[in-house]
């Protein structure tokens, strides 16, 4: 069976269950990590973006694709769909894999 938030007050249900809008019962820790991967992830290539082109708008630009093109390309929303172990490891990896080499750019050389 699973919990239905709404049926539960809100001042019973730990923290670590709420940790976005979006998470499934008992699915708060996961989504709190790839939630986590995805900000740092997005914060190295935005500051990248940001030292490379000296503008705030090419940064304002790309996050604006990003929230935005999903509902663009797909139409819709990702409501309802809930995500299991596996897809949430393979999200952080692919984050780590897509961002984090941003890192060994020469503009992020002291």
């Amino acid at each position: 069976d699973k919990i239905n938030k709404a049926d539960v007050p809100s001042d019973m249900v730990p923290w670590w269950m709420v940790s976005a809008p979006w998470s499934p019962p008992r699915g708060g820790p996961i989504l709190l990590l790839v939630q986590l991967a995805g900000c740092v992830g997005m914060a190295v290539f935005f500051g990248w973006v940001q030292m490379r082109t000296e503008n705030v708008w090419a940064v304002a630009a790309i996050h604006f694709l990003n929230n935005n093109l999903g509902v663009v390309i797909f139409g819709t929303l990702p409501v309802g769909v809930e995500r299991g172990w596996m897809d949430s490891l393979l999200t952080i990896a692919i984050y780590m894999a897509v961002y984090l080499p941003f890192l060994g750019a020469k503009e992020y050389r002291l």
